[in-house]
């Protein structure tokens, strides 16, 4: 089963707080701490609507969880050397590998399709947002097809590190 949590910026300046998120009847934002003791559900935390994020169900490289919000670098499967983009040959790289485009013969390693994305919610699932344009994303299940993922690694998030996108 996956885990279904959430993560939002505290309204009193406290940072982050993750657990389970509730909207309550009179507009408030709250989420309920994750506690290993029975008092979790008594803990909870006003948080700023606009950052909660719900977590995807994956880590990155460094084994940190990924949510909704976060700034991701990530190296897609299937990219091409600049002088071979045009001709559409690609290339497949391996982790700490270097490989050699079929194209042109150019050495490449996954530093050269290092990319810059942050994760969104969109139709209904988990997306990375393409060249920073809001009105292009790829889905969760592309995502997970088209990239690698144990060269994602988060490097922040859109509300405490916007500069990064």
């Amino acid at each position: 089963m996956r885990e279904i949590k959430f993560r939002g910026l505290r309204t009193d300046g406290g940072g982050w707080v993750y657990g389970y998120y509730v909207k309550t009847p009179e507009g408030g934002h709250k989420i309920y701490q994750e506690l290993s003791d029975e008092l979790s559900w008594n803990t909870y935390h006003f948080v700023l609507p606009e950052s909660v994020g719900q977590f995807t169900g994956l880590k990155d490289i460094n084994g940190t969880d990924i949510y909704e919000g976060d700034v991701i670098n990530f190296a897609i499967k299937k990219m091409l050397c600049k002088p071979c983009s045009d001709k559409e040959i690609g290339v497949d790289l391996t982790y700490n590998e270097t490989k050699f485009c079929s194209g042109c013969g150019a050495a490449v390693t996954e530093q050269d399709f290092i990319t810059t994305s942050k994760v969104v919610f969109s139709k209904g699932g988990f997306a990375y947002e393409w060249n920073n344009c809001e009105s292009y994303f790829q889905s969760w299940q592309t995502f997970v097809n088209e990239i690698y993922l144990e060269w994602v690694e988060v490097i922040g998030n859109i509300h405490e590190n916007p500069e990064l996108l």
